[in-house]
Protein backbone atom coordinates (compact mmCIF):
# COMPACT_ATOMS: atom_id res chain seq x y z
CA UNK A 1 0.00 0.00 0.00
CA UNK A 2 2.89 2.59 0.83
CA UNK A 3 3.92 2.06 -2.82
CA UNK A 4 0.89 2.92 -4.55
CA UNK A 5 0.13 6.25 -2.16
CA UNK A 6 3.54 7.30 -3.13
CA UNK A 7 2.94 6.91 -6.49
CA UNK A 8 -0.39 9.00 -6.00
CA UNK A 9 1.61 11.62 -4.48
CA UNK A 10 3.79 11.66 -7.39
CA UNK A 11 1.04 12.19 -9.79
CA UNK A 12 -0.51 14.84 -7.29
CA UNK A 13 2.27 16.62 -7.40
CA UNK A 14 2.67 16.53 -11.17
CA UNK A 15 -0.71 17.37 -11.80
CA UNK A 16 -0.83 20.37 -9.64
CA UNK A 17 2.71 21.54 -11.63
CA UNK A 18 0.63 20.70 -14.79
CA UNK A 19 -2.00 23.27 -13.28
CA UNK A 20 -4.50 20.59 -13.55
CA UNK A 21 -6.45 20.73 -10.30
CA UNK A 22 -9.49 18.99 -11.24
CA UNK A 23 -7.68 15.95 -11.75
CA UNK A 24 -5.94 16.32 -8.64
CA UNK A 25 -8.95 16.33 -7.18
CA UNK A 26 -9.80 13.09 -8.49
CA UNK A 27 -7.33 11.69 -6.19
CA UNK A 28 -8.92 13.25 -3.17
CA UNK A 29 -11.78 11.91 -0.82
CA UNK A 30 -14.73 13.89 -1.38
CA UNK A 31 -14.42 15.08 1.90
CA UNK A 32 -10.64 15.70 1.70
CA UNK A 33 -9.74 18.38 4.36
CA UNK A 34 -6.11 20.35 3.39
CA UNK A 35 -4.33 22.63 6.52
CA UNK A 36 -2.01 25.13 4.95
CA UNK A 37 0.49 26.12 7.52
CA UNK A 38 1.98 29.02 5.92
CA UNK A 39 1.89 32.84 6.06
CA UNK A 40 -1.95 32.67 5.80
CA UNK A 41 -3.16 29.67 7.61
CA UNK A 42 -5.98 28.15 6.35
CA UNK A 43 -8.08 24.79 6.46
CA UNK A 44 -10.12 23.76 3.14
CA UNK A 45 -12.78 21.22 3.50
CA UNK A 46 -14.39 18.90 0.71
CA UNK A 47 -13.28 18.65 -3.07
CA UNK A 48 -15.03 22.26 -3.73
CA UNK A 49 -13.30 24.18 -1.21
CA UNK A 50 -10.17 22.78 -2.09
CA UNK A 51 -10.66 23.53 -6.45
CA UNK A 52 -11.88 26.76 -5.21
CA UNK A 53 -8.20 27.49 -3.14
CA UNK A 54 -6.33 25.89 -6.02
CA UNK A 55 -8.06 28.29 -8.70
CA UNK A 56 -7.71 31.46 -6.97
CA UNK A 57 -4.08 31.29 -5.77
CA UNK A 58 -2.33 30.02 -8.60
CA UNK A 59 -0.72 33.41 -10.20
CA UNK A 60 0.24 33.38 -13.87
CA UNK A 61 1.44 29.83 -14.21
CA UNK A 62 1.40 26.62 -11.78
CA UNK A 63 4.12 26.24 -9.18
CA UNK A 64 7.20 24.19 -9.93
CA UNK A 65 7.88 21.17 -7.34
CA UNK A 66 11.30 19.70 -6.50
CA UNK A 67 10.51 17.04 -4.00
CA UNK A 68 13.88 15.74 -1.85
CA UNK A 69 12.42 13.02 0.15
CA UNK A 70 8.85 11.15 -0.19
CA UNK A 71 8.20 8.64 2.64
CA UNK A 72 5.98 6.05 3.06
CA UNK A 73 4.28 3.66 5.30
CA UNK A 74 1.18 2.15 5.85
CA UNK A 75 -1.55 5.02 4.73
CA UNK A 76 0.71 7.90 5.55
CA UNK A 77 3.31 9.90 3.08
CA UNK A 78 5.40 12.66 3.63
CA UNK A 79 6.95 14.44 0.81
CA UNK A 80 9.05 17.78 1.16
CA UNK A 81 11.37 19.92 -0.86
CA UNK A 82 11.89 23.19 -2.81
CA UNK A 83 9.45 24.74 -5.05
CA UNK A 84 8.83 28.21 -6.81
CA UNK A 85 5.32 29.94 -7.50
CA UNK A 86 4.92 33.13 -10.12
CA UNK A 87 2.77 35.46 -8.49
CA UNK A 88 0.55 37.46 -10.72
CA UNK A 89 2.85 40.43 -11.37
CA UNK A 90 5.77 38.14 -12.24
CA UNK A 91 7.71 37.63 -9.37
CA UNK A 92 8.78 33.91 -8.69
CA UNK A 93 9.02 33.01 -5.35
CA UNK A 94 10.59 30.18 -4.01
CA UNK A 95 9.86 28.14 -0.97
CA UNK A 96 10.55 25.02 0.99
CA UNK A 97 7.76 22.59 1.63
CA UNK A 98 6.67 19.39 3.98
CA UNK A 99 3.38 18.02 3.10
CA UNK A 100 1.98 14.72 5.35
CA UNK A 101 -0.56 12.64 3.46
CA UNK A 102 -3.29 10.47 4.92
CA UNK A 103 -5.23 7.98 2.73
CA UNK A 104 -8.70 6.33 3.21
CA UNK A 105 -9.65 3.60 0.43
CA UNK A 106 -6.72 4.73 -1.93
CA UNK A 107 -8.06 8.42 -1.85
CA UNK A 108 -5.92 11.64 -0.49
CA UNK A 109 -8.55 12.03 3.19
CA UNK A 110 -6.08 14.27 4.67
CA UNK A 111 -3.32 16.90 3.62
CA UNK A 112 -1.16 19.23 5.95
CA UNK A 113 1.40 21.45 4.09
CA UNK A 114 3.81 23.16 6.02
CA UNK A 115 5.21 26.19 3.21
CA UNK A 116 7.49 28.88 4.23
CA UNK A 117 9.69 31.50 1.69
CA UNK A 118 13.12 30.58 1.31
CA UNK A 119 14.44 34.07 0.16
CA UNK A 120 13.74 37.13 2.10
CA UNK A 121 13.14 39.09 -1.49
CA UNK A 122 10.96 37.38 -4.24
CA UNK A 123 12.46 37.96 -7.85
CA UNK A 124 11.03 39.49 -10.46
CA UNK A 125 11.91 38.36 -14.03
CA UNK A 126 12.44 41.06 -16.63
CA UNK A 127 12.36 40.44 -20.36
CA UNK A 128 15.64 41.89 -22.45
CA UNK A 129 15.17 44.46 -24.69
CA UNK A 130 16.33 43.61 -28.57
Amino acid sequence: MSETNKEIVEKANALLADGKSEEFLLLCAEDVEWTLLAETPSIMKGRKAIGEFTASSQGSEPPSFTVDKLIAEGEFVVANGDMTMKTKEGETVPYAYCDMYTFTDGKIAKLRTFVNKTQAEAKKETSAAA
